[in-house]
């Protein structure tokens, strides 16, 4: 993911209007503090996801496609570690925003691994809750199941956009779910005959989980 040309992106699924424009506002203010920018979208995938654990709503699909996900409460103490205020408060917004942007870049800056080559993935197990997740990424997961692929790859053998895989590589790097692995250009291999056979791997993974279409 190439963390410096991107903006970095914020859901805030039930929020309210007022709410979100609040945390543009706080935005604003940090931009000098935060060495990178950031906004509030509607359109993933995410770095971050805002949740008001006050009013809870089905905000499942954004949870799901965010990198970390922050509780936010009127009486944090009462909730989880790690919830934040809300209102937000600068403060604690530009220290979840710092620490998820240095995990961002230190992931980045592990993405050399050597002369030439590239990174590539391996499913160490299923999420116990990954028929949760969005149904593009189970293309991700059935993948890399038994095989050794990069984001290119994965990305051409399942048809997503490389950003969706990178969504769902992050979210499993997270919860130690995916190995990863230097790879030399020679094992890159493209093709229809590659395609057909990710497709019928696919396809067994996800008929064994009774999720085939």
């Amino acid at each position: 993911m190439d963390v410096q040309t991107r903006p970095l992106s914020i859901a805030c699924p039930n929020f309210g209007i007022e709410e979100k424009g609040a945390l543009r506002s706080i935005l604003g203010l940090l931009k000098p503090y935060l060495g990178h920018p950031w906004v509030v979208s509607d359109a993933g995938p995410f770095d971050v996801c805002f949740v008001n654990v006050d009013n809870p709503d089905d905000a499942a699909t954004t949870l799901d496609v965010a990198s970390r996900v922050v509780r936010c409460a009127l009486r944090p103490k009462q909730h989880p570690k790690g919830t934040i205020h809300r209102p937000l408060r600068p403060h604690e917004v530009l220290a979840v925003l710092s620490d998820v942007t240095k995990q961002l870049k230190g992931s980045e800056s592990d993405d050399r691994p050597h002369q030439g080559g590239h990174w590539g993935f391996r499913l160490r197990g299923w999420p116990l809750d990954f028929a949760k997740w969005p149904k593009p990424w189970w293309r991700v997961l059935a993948c890399i199941a038994r095989e050794t692929h990069s984001i290119a790859q994965i990305a051409e053998r399942t048809g997503l956009p490389a950003k969706y895989v990178e969504a769902c590589i992050e979210r499993l790097l997270a919860a130690q779910l995916v190995e990863r692995l230097a790879c030399t250009p020679a094992g890159v291999a493209a093709g229809s005959s590659l395609k057909q056979k990710w497709s019928a791997l696919a396809s067994r993974f996800l008929e064994k989980f009774g999720l085939a279409r």
